[in-house]
């Protein structure tokens, strides 16, 4: 009780954590395998047996990450704030700040459209994400650009022509130099025709970064992509540089000598 009041601690427990196999009961620690990790709101990580604590005197609420088409996600055009079924849905996805190293929780946060509502974005779960109060209104400004790929990796680029890319949880990766300008240079030309950035195309730099590849040409999404069926695309998307990353060598073998330290 807090003041008079019921406290809401909220916390995300894995089902097999909630309620393990009674199979592995008397397994020791060594024997069984990894549990999934629960998470207390505010606090970070916490053991099983806290977990299960704190959720037996709790109110359970079901959140499903995939929609069964009873929750409307997407309201168009039609209104600029989102509902509270996809406000709800957004900050349950992605917990925090999805800009890189950000860690306000997503509760207190605004609602960004990541194509601007201004020019054109939807209001719908795919194209919201939410940012901290300091961070919205210097992307809504176009300081930088933003777009997402389909696991919900968010790519973003820096006017420094620096770029990072942030995993569905939290962990950020410092993307090669010239990957980061291919991949703001397209974004802003799909931003200017109001367009936003096909999430194939940051399907494609993970894909060509965990290959040790990235993108020596120019990002193009491939042709059945609906990038290319809006006419954006003119070949194939772009499949690395066989003399080896950016990062290590250009196409010459010689050294690559790029700045690529983050700006902070």
């Amino acid at each position: 009780m807090l003041g008079g009041g019921r406290a809401d601690i909220r916390v995300t427990i894995p089902l097999n954590v909630l309620v393990p196999d009674p199979s592995t009961a008397g397994l020791s620690a060594l024997e069984r395998d990894p549990e999934p990790v629960a998470e207390l709101e505010g606090y970070g990580p916490i053991c099983p047996l806290a977990a299960r604590a704190l959720a037996e005197g709790g109110v359970w609420r079901r959140l499903v990450t995939d929609p069964l088409g009873s929750v409307v996600l997407d309201v168009g055009r039609t209104r600029y704030q989102p509902p509270a079924p996809i406000a709800d849905h957004v900050r349950e996805r992605d917990r925090t700040c999805i800009r890189p190293g950000c860690s306000t929780p997503a509760r207190s946060c605004d609602l960004d459209h990541i194509h601007e509502y201004q020019h054109g974005g939807v209001t719908s779960a795919e194209n919201l994400g939410p940012l901290c109060t300091t961070d919205h209104p210097v992307k809504t400004i176009g300081a930088f650009t933003l777009a997402y790929g389909s696991d919900r990796t968010y790519a973003w680029t820096t006017p420094t022509g620096h770029g990072y890319l942030r995993r569905p949880d939290a962990t950020i990766i410092t993307l090669p130099r010239r990957t980061a300008e291919h991949l703001r240079a397209l974004g802003k030309r799909w931003a200017s025709t109001g367009q936003s950035v096909d999430p194939a195309v940051v399907d494609a730099v993970l894909a060509e970064l965990a290959a040790g590849t990235d993108a020596g040409g120019t990002w193009q999404p491939a042709p059945d992509t609906p990038a290319a069926r809006a006419g954006d695309a003119t070949g194939p998307a772009w499949t690395g540089d066989a003399s080896g990353p950016s990062w290590t060598g250009d196409a010459t073998g010689a050294s690559w000598t790029g700045d690529d330290a983050p700006p902070f």
